[in-house]
């Protein structure tokens, strides 16, 4: 490989100043953001003792929502906070003539913004919940913290209802245990990490609200684009539904026979939403890097 374009050694000690200066901008931040599991204990346990005379911490989905909203404002808050100053005159000059290239400092970004800073967060956070649990008398029990949450995620919701045969709903979600894997949703944090990554770098004020507001533009163009599609296939799926209370159809294989497009969606949700994420990141990476490419002060 051409050390001009990447050279390991050199690599090492760009990667270790930016993870520095990375701690020095953000580093406070994410220590806030994931502490706040012993944070809402107290604030929850306190207002209880002023309220009903008796500590009592958040329930498990409380706990499950703000852990979820903590960690998107986290993966968007982050990307400015580190490579926000790139747009400013001086900062992006010294950007620039730091020694190493374009690609390093490339990866050296991707790394910090989607791997290490949504990981520290996740470990930090989770453990302190954890730790809660153990101390708080009223969470004394493994099941209430939320790594059992998200280990049982799908035992947890396929227990939610008594009414539904979920052995019947396994022949139209093939793939059902699939789309409660946490996992699956990596793609979708790394999209909103390189989302606002690159709004950080491209934007010179407001740099989340201008990110938002691309995305809710964007949004609305997809969805004028897709609701003919959608509409078409909705009066079809209409014919078929009248087609089949016509000829007394009542069998899933039935359904299937009369209904194949919208089986195969249905037993493909895991693949063509990974398909969606990949072409969407894949975009994302693409504009991060000509926006780099392009940058001149």
């Amino acid at each position: 490989m051409n050390t001009d374009i990447f050279n390991f050694k050199r690599f090492a000690r760009y990667f270790k100043t930016d993870v520095t200066e990375a701690c020095s901008n953000y580093g406070l931040s994410l220590l806030v953001m994931s502490s706040m599991p012993i944070t809402i204990a107290v604030i929850t346990g306190v207002l209880n003792v002023l309220t009903s005379g008796q500590w009592e911490s958040s329930g498990l989905t409380s706990r499950i929502l703000l852990f979820l909203l903590f960690f998107i404002i986290t993966c968007i808050t982050a990307p400015s906070k580190l490579y926000g100053s790139l747009t400013d005159k001086k900062e992006g000059t010294a950007f620039i003539l730091i020694p190493a290239s374009r690609l390093e400092k490339y990866l050296s970004m991707l790394i910090i913004c989607c791997i290490l800073v949504p990981v520290l967060f996740l470990d930090i956070y989770l453990a302190l919940d954890f730790l809660v649990c153990a101390i708080d008398p009223t969470l004394a029990s493994s099941d209430a913290t939320l790594l059992s949450f998200f280990h049982n995620i799908r035992e947890r919701l396929l227990h939610m209802g008594t009414t539904i045969d979920w052995n019947e709903m396994s022949q139209f979600i093939k793939h059902s245990e699939s789309l409660v894997k946490p996992w699956m949703y990596i793609d979708d944090m790394m999209s909103i990490s390189l989302a606002f990554l690159l709004g950080a770098i491209t934007f010179k004020k407001s740099k989340v609200s201008k990110t938002i507001g691309c995305l809710i533009v964007i949004s609305i163009v997809l969805s004028m684009i897709a609701t003919p599609l959608i509409t078409r296939g909705s009066h079809l799926t209409a014919e078929m539904i009248e087609k089949m209370e016509m000829t007394g159809v009542t069998g899933i294989d039935d359904l299937i026979e009369i209904l194949p497009g919208q089986f195969w969606a249905l037993n493909h949700l895991v693949l063509i939403d990974t398909i969606n994420d990949i072409l969407w990141i894949v975009g994302l990476l693409t504009g991060i890097w000509f926006r780099l490419k392009n940058m001149k002060h």
